[in-house]
């Protein structure tokens, strides 16, 4: 009876404070822990059986509850740190398929350089290739055009040779037909002075007769 006094106020706090804490709240499991054991050890030494049984219960649900408590903890901490080592490895593989997406996006983009770099050196080389034919077509047409420029020039050189020559052999011809003139006309003037000087002999004798 005098324990039962004596404990009242651990009966009051257990129905104010302690009742209204989580069944496995780490400072209930300790009070019930506590009070369980020292309702055993009075119930032992007083010799209630009553009261040690249902402090030896109440000290080991305490200690079941705790053992449980610990467990679940300890699960939780495993699930945690299963779930560190998961988001690791997921944030791992996701690095390792990012850096494989990169590495794909990097060669498809230098496959492209190449391709492209290979095309602006065909369109290069094929616009070198045109350059030079069309280089070479001019050189041609202008060896071609100098050709045809100089047997025209050799043409008129000779055109103007033979009308030079021509006009040279119509001048002696000119010339030499004046000169036939010249000699004709002075052959009809002779031959008027003689037929005047004959006709003024004729009047001479013909005047000396009479």
């Amino acid at each position: 009876m005098q324990y039962r006094l004596a404990r009242f106020p651990l009966q009051f706090i257990e129905d104010r404070w302690i009742a209204r804490l989580d069944a496995e709240a780490p400072a209930r499991l300790i009070y019930e822990r506590s009070l369980g054991g020292l309702d055993a050890a009075v119930g032992g030494v007083l010799g209630d059986s009553t009261l040690r049984r249902r402090g030896a219960a109440l000290a080991r649900r305490s200690e079941v509850r705790a053992e449980a408590v610990v467990r679940s903890m300890d699960a939780a901490l495993r699930r945690k740190e299963a779930g560190a080592q998961l988001e690791d490895s997921l944030e791992e593989a996701a690095d390792d398929r990012d850096e494989a997406i990169a590495a794909k996006q990097d060669a498809v983009a230098g496959a492209r350089e190449r391709a492209q770099q290979r095309k602006r050196q065909a369109a290069e080389e094929a616009d070198k290739r045109i350059a030079q034919a069309a280089k070479a077509s001019r050189a041609e047409a202008e060896r071609k055009r100098e050709a045809v420029e100089t047997a025209e020039q050799q043409r008129l050189q000779r055109i103007n040779k033979a009308e030079q020559k021509a006009a040279a052999a119509a001048e002696a011809a000119l010339e030499d037909a004046r000169d036939k003139r010249a000699a004709a006309a002075a052959k009809r003037e002779q031959a008027e002075q003689v037929e005047v000087l004959a006709d003024a002999e004729k009047q001479n004798r013909r005047a000396g007769r009479v």
